[in-house]
């Protein structure tokens, strides 16, 4: 199993981005002494004081020379033209595997409200064409010594990307996936998956990894390059002494998800293209849990949200390995430096051990009497 950590520099009232950009570089060097895999941030535009990272290749250049061992993955980088094109993305990756001596790692999707759309004039219902074919020049651009294009909305002469990333063929592509059909596609071509925004429960996840399992055993990508990688992604995750505490801390945290989120951001967008329905699904299905306030039944019902004490972190992130996921995403964010330092500890003493390195967990007092 390997962990990856989801930051957005979720910035409190009253601070600054100043001062929580800075913080945010403590948080991934104590993330990378802890024992976490792979670290990034989503790009989001236009919803701070929660996500507020806007461009993230020039803070991902600050965190690789901040580090030295952890994998540096864009989690997401959208793919619609208005906000990065496939050229630009490629050669920024490119970059960014050179100064990181190849940890970079692209995660790829297509924006989730129309918040960010509507501003940058991207119409809903052309987000997944254009992502799609934007992967296809990401993979050229970066795996062809020289390359070309020519789709249904891109025509791209002969060239060839310069700088050259370090990995080869070249670094690892994923789809930050929340739809049956994203998950679909990221088996299709090949791309490693992180499955998002499961509040519909542990079926749901189960149906999600069975698609792209069942998908990827029959891709045959033009790359030639299988990145069979499945992660599950909680978009909140807080390990804490006591489960008092983490569902005090987190619960507020999981449930401005999914209600603040969902209703302002997520269900204007299943209104505007038949490609995001599902979100409406979520608000129809969860109606009345998402209203209750109850941590516990919402720790209990998804694994969206990963709550508790070490023991009970082990014994969810357990339930998810067994469905076959090789990789858990958790978003620790949101709640102060501090506390969010002392979760990643906690992550990293008890929770890591116990899927990398099970047989130097101490598990038995040697001498009688003696308190653990």
């Amino acid at each position: 199993m390997r962990f990856g950590l989801l930051q957005e520099a979720e910035t409190e009232i009253g601070s600054t981005h100043y001062f929580r950009y800075r913080e945010l570089v403590r948080e991934v060097r104590r993330a990378e002494e802890m024992g976490f895999d792979y670290w990034g941030t989503s790009e989001q535009h236009f919803v701070s004081p929660l996500a507020t990272v806007t461009a993230p290749e020039v803070l991902y250049g600050a965190i690789a020379a901040q580090t030295h061992t952890i994998n540096i993955r864009h989690m997401v980088t959208l793919l619609p033209f208005a906000f990065n094109h496939p050229l630009r993305v490629a050669e920024r990756m490119a970059t960014l595997d050179i100064v990181s001596n190849g940890r970079a790692q692209l995660g790829c999707g297509r924006a989730n409200h129309l918040w960010q759309l509507d501003a940058f004039q991207i119409k809903a219902t052309e987000t997944r064409a254009q992502m799609l074919e934007a992967m296809e020049v990401i993979d050229k651009a970066l795996r062809l010594d020289e390359f070309e294009h020519e789709g249904p909305l891109l025509k791209i002469p002969k060239r060839r990307l310069s700088p050259r990333p370090v990995q080869h063929p070249r670094p690892p592509m994923y789809v930050i996936a929340t739809s049956t059909e994203s998950h679909q596609i990221a088996g299709e071509r090949g791309h490693g998956v992180i499955s998002c925004d499961n509040w519909l429960g542990w079926d749901h996840l189960r149906e999600q990894a069975g698609i792209y399992t069942s998908t990827l055993s029959k891709a045959k990508p033009a790359s030639g390059i299988i990145n069979d990688s499945l992660g599950a992604c909680a978009l909140t995750g807080y390990c804490a002494e006591t489960w008092e505490e983490a569902a005090k801390i987190g619960g507020p945290i999981a449930f401005s998800f999914l209600n603040g989120v969902l209703e302002s951001l997520y269900l204007p967008l299943s209104k505007a293209s038949k490609d995001y329905a599902y979100f409406g699904r979520i608000a129809d299905e969860l109606d009345e849990l998402r209203h209750s306030g109850d941590a516990k039944a919402l720790n209990d019902h998804t694994p969206t949200v990963i709550l508790g004490t070490p023991d009970q972190v082990i014994e969810k992130i357990k339930r998810i390995e067994k469905m076959g996921y090789d990789e858990v995403v958790l978003r620790i964010d949101g709640m102060g430096h501090r506390k969010l330092m002392n979760s990643l500890e906690l992550m990293g003493k008890y929770v890591i051990p116990e899927f990398k390195r099970p047989n130097s967990v101490v598990r038995e007092l040697s001498i009688e009497g003696r308190v653990g």
